[in-house]
Parts: structure tokens; C-alpha cells; sequence
């Protein structure tokens, strides 16, 4: 995966070009830092409080622990095997699987678990039938079929496109708005959009979970259309697994532009692309143990989400119970979490695209 000074320069002329003419920023590594990756991955999982002691204790008991500590420790660089890799990543599958969310837990009105999870009527002349059991609103899956989390106070309804405000439903953590505001400053001074003054209110972030394992978790072309303001920009932030992005146009006849993102890496949509039609089908393998695979090309102005905490996952402060949970340390993850969501983004790729309703 080793990119030459060449490729370097022209990946740079391509995404210079697309900020300038289709309003499309592609800031690289805006977000450098692993554990700032890792604690935005958590804040997506949090809602559905799952007891990570007892996840990373499958693990770890599922696998040597030279390769838990390789997968699981914030800042680890260790190298282990082929097989040893393919092992892990099966541990971590089958504790996936173990890690159950309900659909009577109060996450429902804020996380939408996809087709399999909705209410359908009862058909009383064909209950015991196949496929009135497979229409049946089940009442709990498991975590490796999770596909998409609603964070903030919107839920978006992927059947008929449309956003519903869900009443007492979390607001969107301070951390993510300023990180999503951050990335639309530095974009609008790539763009022609520059002299824009509306400062967008981010209140939602669809995250959508791609698992390396099921093929079939890929999203296709789409436009992003039912917002009120398709004025303001779309800030996505990759976590985990790369994949490649398709750009196209405002028609689904333009050939689209292929960009490989990797973890830390932001694409801001505004502009013209704002309406393009965009799409994920193409996820790669982690190669979380080829230091070469790792950028090293920092933007002007990178982002550090939680100064709080250092490089290896370790607090600088000390939680406060009367924190004020609209963000401060209630919003910093722990160290447990932390630690199983690097091993989760080894297997899986999120991205968490953040918008105004």
C-alpha cells in the first residue's frame, strides 16, 4: 500500500481540482490522532451500552495475548502474523455476535437498526407462514448486523426518506458539532464557497457501519436531498477499514471520481457536490499492521477532538460526576472503551456523516 511522492502529487492536483470546481474538500488525516478516531467511534456505540468488559474478556480469552495486546492497546504499533490476524479478526466476529441489542431498550428512538427492526401488522390467517415470520418486528440482533446509528435528535427513515425529531432523544455531542464545524471552515477557504457566512447548526450524524466480513454492506449511489438547506455541506469522517468513495455528478450518467480514505481522513461535501450523487461500494482489508499504510500527510489545520486525553487512551483529568453531560468529561470515553473499539474498527468500517436537519 506504499504511495510514491508521484501518486502523492497526483492525488493532490485531483482533490484540488474537485475542491475548486465541484466544491468537494478532501481533507487527509484532519484527524491524525488513533485515539481521537477511536473516541468518536465510541461516542457512536455508547448509546447502546453494551458491557465491553465482558467483550474484551471473549477476546482476549479467544486469542494470544501478544495479538490481543496488539489490537486492543491505544497506540500499539506490534506486528502479528497472517493467520494470526485471521484468527482475531474471527474472535472478534463471533463476540459481535454474541453482543445483543434490544429493540425495548430506550437506543430505539435514537438508533435505526434497518428493515429487519421495524413493525409490521400481524397477518393472523398466515402467522406461522415463512414469510410472516420474517416480517415480524424481531426483538433483539446482534451487533455484527448493526448497519446504521442515528446520533442526535433526528431519526432518519431510510424507507421513505425523511427525517422525524425524536422527543428526549440525546442532542449531538458538542465535540462532533465543533469537529464538523472545524472541517466546513478550513473547506470554504479550498472552495469558491468562501464568501459564505451561514455558519450551519450540525444537530445530526448518520453513521453508517460496513463489516468486512458481509460483502453485501456497501451503499450504492444516492443523493443527499431531503436536508431543509442543501446549501449547508455534508462533513464525513472515515473510522476503521478504508474504502473507496465514488464522487459523480447531479446525474446518475456522470462518470464518478474514485478516492481511497482512510481512517482520520474528511470529505466535505458543499457546493455544487452538495447534490451529487455519492457512494461507498468498495471496502478494504485493515491493515493495521503495515506501518507503511499509515498518512503522513498532515492538512494546514488538523484536528484534535479530545485534548483530554493523551496518546495511549490515559485521561489528563479527572471525571467529575457534576460534568455537564451536553459535553466536557461526560462525553470523554474511557479507556475500556477505547480499547474495544479499536479491536471492533479492525473488523468494520464506520463513517459518521455529520448534517443540519
Amino acid at each position: 500500500c506504499h504511495i510514491d511522492e508521484t501518486e502523492k502529487e497526483c492525488d493532490r492536483q485531483r482533490t484540488k481540482a474537485l475542491a475548486e470546481e465541484h466544491g468537494a474538500v478532501l481533507l487527509r488525516n484532519f484527524i491524525p490522532r488513533e485515539v481521537d478516531q477511536l473516541a468518536l467511534g465510541a461516542l457512536a456505540l455508547r448509546p447502546m451500552d453494551f458491557d465491553l468488559s465482558k467483550a474484551l474478556d471473549s477476546i482476549c480469552t479467544g486469542i494470544k495475548d501478544a495479538s490481543f495486546d496488539a489490537i486492543a492497546n491505544i497506540g500499539s504499533k506490534e506486528f502479528i502474523s497472517k493467520s494470526e490476524k485471521k484468527r482475531t479478526s474471527k474472535c472478534i466476529e463471533e463476540t459481535k455476535s454474541q453482543m445483543m441489542i434490544s429493540a425495548h431498550d430506550n437506543v430505539i428512538v435514537q438508533t435505526n437498526f434497518g428493515p429487519q427492526m421495524q413493525s409490521y401488522s400481524e397477518q393472523s390467517n398466515s402467522a406461522s407462514s415463512e414469510n410472516a415470520q420474517k416480517k415480524r418486528k424481531i426483538d433483539s440482533f446482534p451487533l455484527s448486523r448493526l448497519r446504521y446509528i442515528n446520533l442526535g435528535e433526528w431519526n432518519y427513515n431510510w424507507g421513505d426518506r425523511r427525517y422525524d425529531k425524536v422527543q428526549n432523544a440525546l442532542v449531538l455531542p458538542d465535540r462532533i458539532v465543533a469537529l464538523a464545524q472545524r472541517a466546513h471552515e478550513i473547506a470554504l477557504r479550498q472552495t469558491s464557497e468562501g464568501a459564505v457566512s451561514t455558519v450551519p447548526s450540525f444537530d445530526m450524524a448518520i453513521c453508517n457501519l460496513y463489516h468486512l466480513q458481509r460483502p453485501s454492506d456497501r451503499l450504492g449511489g444516492h443523493q443527499d436531498n431531503v436536508e431543509s438547506n442543501l446549501s449547508l455541506p455534508l462533513v464525513t469522517i472515515s473510522l476503521g477499514a478504508p474504502g473507496i468513495f465514488l464522487l459523480g455528478g447531479s446525474s446518475r450518467t456522470d462518470v464518478p471520481t474514485a478516492i481511497l480514505l482512510r481512517a482520520g481522513d474528511c470529505m466535505v461535501m458543499s457546493g455544487k457536490s452538495r447534490g451529487y450523487f455519492h457512494g461507498l461500494p468498495t471496502i478494504l482489508s485493515q491493515e493495521f499492521d503495515d506501518p507503511r499504510c499509515a498518512a503522513t500527510d498532515l492538512v494546514e489545520e488538523s484536528m484534535t477532538v479530545f485534548p483530554e486525553l493523551d496518546d495511549n487512551g490515559i485521561s489528563h483529568k479527572i471525571h467529575d460526576e457534576s460534568d455537564d453531560v451536553t459535553d466536557g468529561m461526560a462525553y470523554v470515553p474511557s479507556l475500556k472503551e477505547l480499547r474495544f473499539v479499536k479491536a471492533f474498527l479492525t473488523t468494520v468500517r464506520m463513517n459518521m456523516s455529520i448534517r443540519q436537519v
